[in-house]
């Protein structure tokens, strides 16, 4: 215990220590020396980026200069604005002269970056960097109002189509067209879980059961044009040759098959497919097709194959992406689009939900860490914006409440299909 008479003589003690040190003459008795070598302040020359608008959280820039540290981890790269609001970059190489830096997901239009490195006292000067978000929420759909989007299609020009719920209940169809603005399509309460362009310019859709049905603009009922034998349909896609596709799933694994039909519902091809179809697309002259066998509630096995046309119907399938062999148990593809270069994007319900497969065929996550998750639709806009519907969290599932599912437009960088638009 530190008592009073014991706190004096301490005190005694260090006083007469002081006086000691102070009252001795040898070289180094300061700590402080005011002669030791201090690395140069690191000086930023320019930045440059890839692309015109640099993406938080997904782009690496270059940051060239002077008096950087050849070692990453000994260089600090700081994005703020001046009012309190900052994120460091991540280094991921570096040399005297250059730093390439994977910017931080810090959204912000009035930034600035700066670099300090280890061993020197003072900041680079600071460079304007701006930050700009990779995708944004489509604000026209209002849950504060019950709105939830449920299903996307797309126009043949470029316009998209989304199924809406509004308070938990089926309200129709909305469209948006090219320039932004929304209207009412159809006021039919029908959950559609796929739609596609008619060439009248009406919408063929399907709603989890035998059917495929016209939809006519302004319209509160539809029309049946065509029911399979058995089975449910999840998806319909176009051809532009007058001619649709449609799938879904049946118990019947021996009945499951793929659907060619015209606009009066007469079906010209049936091609047997023995997996659950969770998405078509059609593009390059080929029928894109997303599949998700489930067990228990969890996927098993997912496919993304593509199968050229052919004038009976549908040529041989090529696997182009085993989803849950190379991202995981669990993983299934829950929709397809397809680029104008022939990339192919997949929804998926994995944490980072967003897959790429490229012209030659490599797989790769795109902005992961970053998007949303579940994606459970896509649909293209105009110029390389894809949109992206996010499905509900499994905690929202478990709710009683249950939850929105959200709409975004994401920045792909690769044109759509009607990017000319």
């Amino acid at each position: 215990m530190l008592t009073p008479s014991t706190l004096r003589f301490r005190l005694v003690t260090a006083l007469v220590l002081l006086a000691t040190l102070s009252a001795c003459d040898f070289e180094g008795s300061s700590l402080y020396d005011p002669d030791a070598e201090r690395n140069s302040a690191p000086v930023v020359t320019d930045v440059s980026a890839p692309f015109s608008v640099v993406l938080a959280g997904i782009d690496v820039v270059t940051v060239n200069g002077q008096n950087f540290s050849a070692t990453p981890e000994d260089n600090i790269v700081v994005f703020d604005d001046g009012q309190g609001n900052s994120a460091s970059g991540t280094v991921l190489s570096a040399s005297p002269t250059q730093l390439e830096v994977r910017v931080p997901n810090l959204i912000n239009p009035a930034l600035r970056m700066r670099v300090a490195v280890i061993g020197s006292p003072e900041y680079s000067n600071a460079v304007d960097l701006p930050l700009s978000p990779a995708f944004t929420l489509v604000d026209s759909i209002v849950p504060n109002l019950g709105e939830s989007p449920r299903a996307l299609g797309n126009g043949t020009d470029g316009s998209l189509y989304v199924t809406l719920y509004v308070n938990n209940s089926a309200a129709g169809i909305i469209r948006f067209g090219t320039d932004g603005s929304r209207s009412p399509y159809s006021t039919e309460s029908v959950l559609w879980t796929g739609l596609a362009p008619a060439a009248d310019g009406t919408l063929f859709g399907v709603r989890q059961n035998r059917g495929v049905y016209t939809i006519p603009a302004g319209s509160s009922s539809d029309v049946t044009v065509r029911s399979i034998p058995s089975g449910t349909l999840r998806d319909v896609a176009a051809v532009g040759d007058g001619t649709y596709w449609t799938g879904g799933t049946n118990t019947n694994v021996t009945a499951r098959a793929l659907y060619r039909f015209t606009a009066d519902g007469t079906v010209t091809a049936t091609v047997p497919f023995a997996e659950p179809v969770t998405s078509l697309t059609v593009a390059d002259g080929a029928l894109y097709v997303a599949s998700a066998t489930s067990d228990a509630g969890s996927v098993v096995d997912s496919k993304v194959r593509r199968f050229p046309f052919t004038p009976d119907g549908l040529g041989p399938g090529e696997v182009l992406l085993d989803v849950t062999a190379q991202f995981g148990a669990g993983v299934g593809a829950n929709a397809l689009a397809v680029a104008a270069d022939g990339t192919v994007f997949v929804a998926t319900n994995a944490p980072d939900p967003l897959i790429t497969i490229s012209p030659s065929g490599e797989a790769a996550l795109i902005y992961p860490g970053i998007l949303p998750s579940p994606l459970v639709d896509l649909a293209w806009g105009t110029g390389q914006v894809l949109y992206l519907l996010q499905g509900l969290t499994p905690e929202e599932v478990e709710s009683p409440t249950g939850g929105f599912l959200d709409l975004y437009r994401l920045q792909a960088r690769i044109p759509g299909p009607f990017a000319g638009l």
